[in-house]
């Protein structure tokens, strides 16, 4: 039985590295004009074509190259790396239209063929930026080439329509009529089982993207009181009587963290990692700070009774990587948790969460929405005059 879910599904895992390769030295983050966005996107009839209509259940072909993504991989060659990086900087100019129906251009025909779409819901692709907003793409991490020969890399832009400060993807990419073109969202999807076998998680050697595999003896944390946990659960951390929620953080007033504060953070997600596998979730929630528990739109899905299964799940989860740490400077830090678990169809499941630090340790405070926001005045500011602030070196690599 699951406990910690959702976020556990994404987090409990058995190890973490930091990784410096955050893309091309120099190349980001950078905030591509609007105009950079040349693709041509697909007629409506072109569309239904593609689509039949609607949503299809997913052929024999599409599960069987979903498998092949579970296979080995390795670091594509510089080449297809250029290839993918303009499709990502064509990806996040396109963001910066405020029309969504341009990143069709950029799908490849199976990808259209498997997302559902249709001509009529063209319109309906329309979110504008706020005046003097633009997208940014932050990173592009580590593209690797697979047998089949397409590319895998995780993909982090900000987007001012989104409360998220970072919103990472991990993105494959197809070679297409001469360019590089984004062929699946496995992170979305289920892994397909072959011949009914389950698959097996990781790839073996070098996981790439930074993954690794720690030691369960990390979990040293004192475990919390389940009563205390359900108590907590019922009280919201904002309306009346409940304190002040924090500002959203926005990516333009972040900076790379110091090696102090992205080791802290390593040393977070590594024991949280470590008491999911041991089947100590008690000792797993000690590493969210009350306003987490307490928020009704985030749930450690506390058992009635205040049973706790302790039986740990080795198929579960496999391995983690911290990637990209950002200094909020108001006390809270960031990081995009990369994953790899048995449950997706993708060897990768990137998520921007926040940390906030309390007494000597960084808890878990936020899992930032990557919806787009109602209220076009809660938005950040990714004007030009913000490319100075972007423009930053990744913190070096930090191990525990």
């Amino acid at each position: 039985m699951r406990w910690l879910a959702p976020l556990l599904a994404a987090l409990l895992l058995t190890s973490v590295s930091v990784v410096a390769q955050e893309g091309t030295p120099g190349a980001f983050p950078v905030i591509p004009d609007p105009g950079e966005c040349r693709t041509t996107p697909p007629t409506a009839a072109e569309i239904d074509a593609l689509t039949s209509g609607g949503f299809a259940s997913p052929t024999a072909a599409e599960d069987a190259r979903r498998r092949r993504l579970r296979g080995p991989s390795e670091p594509a060659p510089p080449e297809a790396v250029a290839g993918v990086e303009a499709t990502a900087r064509e990806f996040a100019a396109c963001l910066g239209t405020g029309d969504d129906a341009r990143l069709f251009g950029l799908y490849s025909d199976d990808l259209m063929a498997g997302i559902g779409v249709t001509s009529d819901q063209l319109d309906d692709q329309i979110f504008p930026l706020p005046d003097g907003q633009r997208t940014a793409l932050l990173a592009v991490i580590e593209p690797r080439i697979f047998a089949d020969g397409r590319v895998g890399a995780i993909v982090i832009v900000a987007d001012p329509r989104v409360y998220s400060p970072a919103v990472p993807e991990f993105l494959v990419f197809v070679e297409q009529d001469g360019r590089w073109l984004i062929d699946d969202l496995p992170v979305y999807v289920p892994v397909p089982a072959a011949d009914g076998a389950t698959p097996v998680a990781g790839q073996g050697g070098d996981r790439g993207w930074g993954m690794s595999v720690p030691d369960p003896s990390e979990c040293q944390i004192a475990a919390r009181d389940i009563d205390d946990l359900i108590a907590l659960e019922g009280t919201p951390d904002f309306g009346p009587g409940a304190p002040d929620r924090p500002a959203r953080p926005v990516w333009p007033e972040s900076e790379a963290a110091d090696a102090e504060s992205v080791a802290g953070i390593v040393r977070t997600v590594g024991e949280l990692i470590a008491c999911g596998n041991i089947g100590e979730p008690l000792r797993a929630a000690a590493l969210y700070t009350d306003g987490f528990i307490s928020n009704p739109y985030t749930s450690l899905n506390l058992p009635e009774g205040g049973t706790v299964s302790t039986a740990p799940d080795p198929d579960e989860v496999v391995a983690v990587a911290v990637h990209y740490v950002r200094d909020f400077g108001d006390g809270r830090v960031g990081a995009v948790i990369a994953v790899d678990s048995v449950e997706s169809a993708s060897p990768v499941y990137p998520a921007f969460i926040i940390f906030e630090l309390v007494g000597d340790r960084w808890l878990i405070s936020e899992w930032p929405s990557t919806s787009y926001i109602e209220d076009s005045g809660d938005v950040t500011t990714m004007g030009p005059t913000m490319e100075a602030i972007l423009v930053v070196t990744p913190t070096p690599a930090t191990g525990p």
